[in-house]
């Protein structure tokens, strides 16, 4: 008997799915100076909102451009359940705490300290779910006009990423991606990957670096990574990672997961599997 294949997610207008696609392959781009000194606590969607937005930054651009950010399109381009009535408030929710945020960073000069913002506008017209965006004037440097020791990556290599620290690693790794090792103090680390409530060493390991190693080499299609910990004395006190290129066909792999995730194959697996359940349930009940 011929396995049954699993269930496909409904399928989107083809124009829907064509923008999808076609942003999902935008770059990200940000100067690593930001990547490797900024420091800010945000959720796994909140990350994925502030990418998309800086995913639609062109080259040419400068800091007074003013970006459209579309919720439902958000939602295609990310693979989140559209039909979940209460996204729209969410992601109102999450752009406001994006918009809210400001911290006093040093940059290359040590004595001045920038307070930087990710928004300086955000304005909806209502029951539209269409919102103008602009950047604040502080990030020009560290987004825009990048010619020299700057990171891009495709938007696809973070979206399928479920833990927010895979993001954070991937992008920080990425920036030093021209080194074969890179070695971090395990403090210094935590404060960069906003991890610093797991004070056991154990504890990183298992909810910080594990998942972040995991996904970054099963999701981001230019960069496979292992680390290992260092001890000084008795205590561990450092993490060493080594990075390298994966091969065309590791390559193609990660596209097949990244498509899997995205499109919503295991969000209708895992549906189809409940309402079987429920069905054979209900059979039971009936006999």
């Amino acid at each position: 008997m011929a396995k049954k294949r699993p269930p496909r997610p409904p399928e989107d207008k083809p124009k829907n799915k064509k923008i999808a696609l076609d942003q999902r392959r935008q770059y990200v781009a940000k100067s690593n100076e930001f990547i490797q000194r900024a420091r800010y606590s945000m959720t796994l969607q909140q990350q994925r909102i502030l990418l998309y937005l800086i995913s639609k930054i062109k080259p040419m651009d400068t800091i007074d451009i003013e970006y459209t950010f579309e919720i439902k399109e958000f939602c295609e381009v990310c693979g989140l359940d559209k039909s979940n009535g209460a996204i729209y408030e969410i992601i109102k929710a999450d752009i406001k705490h994006v918009a809210d945020f400001s911290r006093w960073v040093i940059f290359k000069d040590k004595n001045e300290e920038t307070l930087f913002r990710w928004l300086n506008t955000v304005k909806m017209r209502r029951n539209s779910g269409m919102i103008k965006i602009k950047f604040h004037e502080s990030l020009s440097p560290y987004l825009y006009d990048l010619r020299e020791y700057y990171t891009q990556y495709p938007l696809s290599n973070v979206l399928a990423f479920k833990s927010k620290y895979s993001i954070r690693l991937y992008e920080l790794l990425r920036s030093y991606s021209n080194n074969d090792y890179w070695r971090f103090e395990i403090n210094e680390l935590k404060q960069i990957l906003d991890a610093e409530t797991y004070t056991r060493t154990h504890d990183f390991v298992r909810k910080v670096l594990e998942p972040a190693e995991k996904e970054i080499n099963q999701f981001a299609d230019d960069m496979r990574i292992e680390y290992r910990l260092i001890k000084t004395g008795r205590a561990f006190s450092h993490v060493e990672f080594r990075i390298w290129k994966p091969e065309y066909w590791d390559q193609m792999a990660t596209w097949q997961e990244q498509r899997h995730r995205l499109n919503g194959y295991e969000r209708n697996e895992k549906r189809a599997e409940k309402e079987k359940k429920k069905r054979e349930e209900d059979l039971t009940d009936e006999t």
